[in-house]
């Protein structure tokens, strides 16, 4: 039996697929009324219409009606225009009746939807009079940005009334107010007879192009219209203002005219779509419907279609945070809504299109009965949103199609919409459901019964020849490739994979486009084989991927667009290096996974690893080696017999390259990572950056997966340590991280096996010096520890001496592992020990301490040797105790049999007494004889120095003599007795050497002398001398400063007797310096400098006074009065003279000088 003839109508008849709601013809009219399927919920929702618009009185005035593409609102709101108006609303009402007939009112509204409830919305209809405008708001578009919907509702309603619908200008000033004379008729012909023009269909570019014409003949039947000013506002269109109040004015003026009983229903069509994400669009649209609800009387109605939910358009506006804040006006004047639910299309589309006759029923149920388990099970799709065949039912409802086919259809079509895959002038046809299910019905009809029709057959012609430019260029790549030409499978896979893969997001996160899914899709028949399809399908889309039109994520195939395309090919170009790879292997994937770091602990040490991913070396120089294989050929167990016994082997390759799947996406990620390095760091803007950005994602994404499936290999991997293959389940872990510490940590234990014998050794700085302060402790235990006799070993098969470079080069590595205070440390046991010394840039004997402190930097280490120590004969140490005692005047060194501890005993005596001198050397710094301390610290502190205890013994016992006299010295300084008069001789000596120049040759002489004592570094032999010399002069110095005190005073007391007589004869009083203050500084002169000083100040004392007295003088006589005194200067007519005449020349102009001052009556002050 074919398919076709299993249905109840014929499937070739005609059937307006989707309805259009501009579409008025009558045949259309009466077959989108006759062929109009109604669910329950579908009756329901005409009920609530009728109800609302018809009895409600007053509230709110707005209707949203929403469903998905295809869902048919378009055709229920025309249905609903159909039951409002009178030439449609008996046939409407009739079919609407009988439906009701079979309504299930255990699901509705009860007994809201009956028989009499219609019948009563029927009379309400007849008895009210009213209009409709139904339109598409997308197909009606304005140019003007401001107010666009308020402009395209008043177009529509100037075409509801007659006007044109295009020039609001034109409609308002001069149709209106023609026809409210009753001459617009009149107009309409005048101007088709004087023009020829049809003024219905051309009015607008009439207008435009001959207004003076139209204008001329408005006037000639409406004299009073005023042209100009309605030319003016035709030209020039922002004069003419159209806003909100326009419109309402509009709206009120036209529903009064109509009486009481009247009701203005808008029947706007896709309004979502329109809006889009406009915000402007969207407060305009929500003004409208706040003044149409407030302002018009409840007379006008607004119905709006939309794709999504009011809350759901207002959240995808740009710049809206708070719907309810922002929209919440239209959100409440829309108190009516209706949401059309997608069963609702889908049985719609059974029962149109897919109903039964009575044999295909009979030939269904016993197909069905026979394999229902195959069928149930077959079509499982194991979604709750997508389902096969639930019953019996279901299977005769929907057979040949699937019932999860007409759902996902749908999100197709919404997808293609959004995507401009689709021409939007055919969209609203070619998207519905029932269209695209009745072409394919038809293409399929001659099939026998038992064909199931596979989701690719509806990619056919229908669809096909509608796609844009952007959905063919998406699909065409993959179709003109010569293997999908060539193999129809191929073909099929790519139009399956091209609908579900460019679904909405949502949508493909309920269905992704999965190689089991689009197996099912594929599926034709019960018998078909899920396994093996599902593997062409695999084939198919692997070759895709080759060909780059398909890319994977997450096991999902999407096709890529033409730029991805283009990047693609670049991508596939691009060829990393091995280096590259295995750097972005250990960088990307080994690193994260395994947490591994260029040092792994040891003890409290750690121990550097060199690493390496096949060749590429990631760390150098490590203290053992770590080999990551992913591309060997040899098996571990040849590897465990080449490679060197401190080297770990990870044994990768093993199944990484078997694994083809995981090196194809390594791969994937290697050159996609060089193009994103090369092509994607910077400068691509537009389309091109969010390209690279999507390959960025995608490749990270790809990294995930990568590394999830690396992590879960990594517990098969097998290891070679130590030259053995340790298979995996030796090594314990649960995860990466856990088990590379584990395998590390077995490796490092077993090559260096010797590190524990070094634990009990310092380990850190602050112990290795803890160690040194120990090292002049005495130790009964001259054994030797295991690390020690290792140590000590070394250096006697190095010939007895080697430098801590090579001890730490020695017992760092395998198998110790040693740390460097550990090896500093046991070095220092030995020193200890008696068994090894210390040298530092060839200096003997070095002192543990500054030996410790040199070798802990490493640039020392090669100046720092441990060596074995030379024996010290005994007759040389008791030579050096003899010495010692000769020169401390019997005092004796500590005195030891061992070479070694009878030098630290001498070091340290001779330590102290330079520091003894070093003090008495301070404290008599000021004294000439600090050098006898100075002397005797500098011999002593020499010998300390030395390093090497021989010849320090042997510099002690050649320095004997030297020694001995320098140690008298000091001990004669030391006993000096006299040392307070030697400070006082001194002082004197200071402080009085001036005056004591004045002394005769005699005195002069014995100052010298005391002079000489004072420098002398044996204070004690010249002092008794040095003390009587000091006496006679101090007794001389103050003969000779009495002497002169009497000289200066009786010189003063002239100059004052001279002052009284000058001061008598000029009769004045005044203010001179009191004798006995100036004899009182004479007697309190104590040097002789002084007194020469008050000596020689006497003459201008002299002057100074005098000119006290000749000053009152002056001031007595008056101001006119001329002056008494005179200052006359004896070097005015010569400095200095050299003969008789010089002097003869000198008295005479000197004469003749004072001789006119006296003439003058003069006072002459001489200077």
């Amino acid at each position: 039996m074919k398919l076709q003839q299993i249905y109840a109508r014929d499937i070739e008849r005609h059937i307006n697929a989707a309805v259009v709601v501009g579409d008025r013809e009558q045949d259309v009219i009466e077959a989108e009324i006759r062929e109009y399927v109604f669910t329950d919920e579908l009756i329901e929702h005409f009920f609530k219409l009728l109800n609302t618009v018809l009895n409600q009185e007053e509230g709110k005035t707005g209707i949203w009606v929403n469903g998905y593409y295809g869902s048919g609102k378009s055709h229920f709101i025309k249905y609903f225009h159909y039951l409002l108006d009178a030439p449609t609303s008996e046939l409407a009402f009739e079919m609407l009746g009988k439906a009701l007939e079979n309504y299930d009112d255990s699901k509705g509204f009860g007994s809201g939807v009956s028989a009499s409830n219609l019948q009563l919305l029927r009379k309400k209809v007849q008895q009210t009079a009213s209009e409709d405008i139904m339109f598409n708001l997308e197909r009606e578009t304005d140019d003007h940005a401001g107010e666009r919907v308020t402009r395209i509702m008043l177009n529509m309603l100037n075409q509801h009334r007659g006007y044109n619908k295009t020039d609001i200008p034109l409609a308002l000033l001069l149709e209106k107010s023609l026809d409210q004379a009753g001459k617009l008729d009149a107009f309409r012909e005048t101007i088709e007879a004087r023009f020829q023009v049809n003024w219905d269909d051309g009015a607008y570019l009439f207008a435009k192009t001959q207004l003076n014409k139209v204008l001329e003949v408005g006037k000639e039947l409406l004299p009073s219209l005023d042209t100009e000013s309605i030319r003016a506002s035709i030209l020039d269109k922002g004069a003419f203002h159209v806003g909100i109040d326009t419109l309402i004015k509009e709206l009120n003026g036209y529903v009064s005219a109509k009486g009481e009983n009247f009701k203005l229903l808008f029947l706007i069509d896709e309004v979502s779509q329109y809006v889009g994400t406009n915000k402007d669009i969207l407060l305009n649209f929500q003004t409208i419907i706040e003044d149409i609800s407030t302002r018009c009387n409840n007379k006008v109605w607004v119905l709006c279609t939309a794709q999504q939910q009011l809350e759901e358009v207002g959240k995808g506006v740009n710049g809206v945070d708070d719907v309810e804040t922002e929209f919440g006006k239209i959100l409440g004047r829309f108190d009516t809504r209706i949401s059309l639910a997608s069963t609702d299309a889908a049985e719609i589309t059974q029962r149109r299109v897919l109903d039964k006759n009575s044999e295909g029923i009979q030939a269904l149920g016993a197909l069905f009965d026979g394999q229902k388990d195959y069928i149930e099970n077959q079509f499982n799709m194991q979604h709750d949103l997508y389902k096969g065949f639930e019953d019996k039912d279901a299977f005769l409802m929907a057979y040949p199609f699937v019932p999860y086919q007409f759902r996902l259809i749908s999100h197709v079509f919404q997808a293609f919409q959004a995507l401009k895959f689709v021409q939007t002038e055919v969209r609203d046809s070619e998207r519905s459901i029932l269209g695209i299910t009745h072409y394919t019905a038809k293409l399929i009809k001659a099939e026998e019964v038992g064909y199931f029709v596979p989701f690719d057959a509806f990619f056919n012609g229908l669809l096909e020849q509608n796609l844009t430019h952007a959905g063919t260029a998406a699909l065409d790549p993959a179709l003109e490739l010569t293997y999908v030409k060539e193999n129809a499978m191929a073909r099929r896979v790519v139009q399956a994979l091209f609908m579900v893969s460019n679904m909405l997001e949502q949508h493909r996160q309920t269905f992704p486009p999965t190689v089991e899914n689009i197996a099912i899709l594929l599926m034709d028949g019960v018998d078909i084989n899920k396994m093996a399809l599902q593997r062409e399908v695999r084939e198919v889309l692997e070759r895709l991927k080759q060909e780059s039109i398909v890319r994977e994520e997450n096991g999902s195939f999407f096709f890529f667009n033409e730029d991805e395309m283009q990047v693609q090919t670049l991508i596939e170009g691009m060829s990393p290096t091995l280096d590259e790879q295995f750097q972005t292997f250990n960088n990307d994937f080994l690193t994260p996974m395994t947490q591994l770091r260029q040092k792994h602990d040891l003890g409290s040490n750690q121990v550097s690893i060199g690493l390496r991913v096949e060749e590429k070396v990631i760390f150098q120089s490590g203290k053992f080696d770590v080999a990551v294989t992913l591309n060997e050929d040899k098996t571990l167990e040849q590897l465990a017999m080449d490679v060197a016994s401190n080297t770990l082997v990870v044994g990768l390759h093993e199944w990484f390259k078997a694994d083809r799947e995981l090196q194809r996406d390594f791969k994937l990620f290697c050159k996609t990572n060089k193009y994103l390095i090369v092509h994607g760091a910077g400068g691509q803007t537009g389309g091109r950056a969010q390209t690279n950005q999507s390959f960025k994602l995608r490749n990270e994404d790809l990294k995930a997966s990568i590394l999830q499936r690396l992590r879960s290999k990594f517990s098969e991997t097998r290891f070679v340590s130590q030259n053995r293959v340790m298979e995996s389940n030796e090594v314990a872990g649960a995860n990466p991280k856990d088990r590379w510490k584990a395998i590390l940590d077995k490796h490092v234990q077993g090559v260096f096996r010797h590190h524990g014998e070094a634990k009990d050794y310092a380990q850190s700085k602050p112990a290795l010096l803890d160690s040194v302060r120990r090292t002049n402790q005495l130790t009964m235990d001259i054994g030797l520890t295991p690390a020690e006799e290792k140590v000590n070993n070394y250096i006697d098969n190095n010939g007895g001496e080697v430098t801590v470079t090579d001890l730490m080069a020695q017992f760092n590595k395998e198998p110790f592992g040693w740390t460097d205070y550990a090896i500093l440390d046991v070095v220092l046991h030995l020193h200890r020990k008696k068994k090894r010394e210390f040298k530092y840039a060839n200096e003997p004997r070095y002192s543990p301490a500054d030996f410790i402190e040199k070798a802990s930097t490493a640039a020392n280490r090669s100046s720092c040797v441990v060596t074995t120590g030379e024996a010290i004969p005994m007759a040389l140490l008791s030579d050096m105790r003899a010495a010692y005692s000769a020169i401390f005047n019997g005092t004796r060194v500590e005195e030891s049999t061992d070479g070694t501890e009878q030098f630290d005993k001498l070091k340290g005596a001779l330590e102290r007494q330079v520091s003894e001198l070093a003090e008495m050397e301070s404290d008599h710094s000021a004294f000439p004889w600090f050098i006898v301390f100075q002397s005797a610290k500098n011999l002593l502190d020499g010998w300390a120095r030395l390093r090497d205890p021989k010849a320090m013994f042997e510099a002690v016992i050649d320095g004997e003599d030297a020694g001995k006299e320098a140690m008298d010295a000091v001990e004669a300084i030391k006993g000096f007795a006299h040392l307070a008069k030697y400070r006082e001789i001194k002082e004197f000596m200071q402080s009085r050497a001036g005056d004591l120049q004045s002394l005769d040759d005699q005195d002069q002489t014995k100052a010298a002398e005391v002079n000489d004592f004072l420098t002398s570094t044996d204070p004690a032999s010249g002092m008794r001398v040095a003390n009587q010399q000091y006496n006679e002069l101090k007794s001389a110095l103050d003969a000779k400063l009495s002497a002169l005190k009497g000289d200066v005073k009786s010189e003063y007391e002239q100059v004052f007797v001279e002052l009284n007589r000058e001061r008598e004869q000029h009769g004045v009083e005044v203010n001179l310096t009191d004798p006995d203050v100036k004899m009182r500084d004479i007697e309190g002169a104590t040097s002789i400098g002084q007194l020469q000083r008050l000596k020689l100040q006497a003459s201008d004392f002299r002057e100074q006074e005098l000119k006290k007295i000749l000053d009152a003088a002056n001031a007595e006589a008056g101001p006119d009065a001329p002056s008494m005194n005179a200052t006359f200067t004896m070097r005015k007519h010569a400095s200095s003279i050299s003969s008789e005449a010089e002097l003869d020349e000198y008295l005479n102009k000197t004469r003749e000088d004072l001789k006119k001052l006296l003439d003058e009556g003069k006072t002459i002050i001489l200077r």
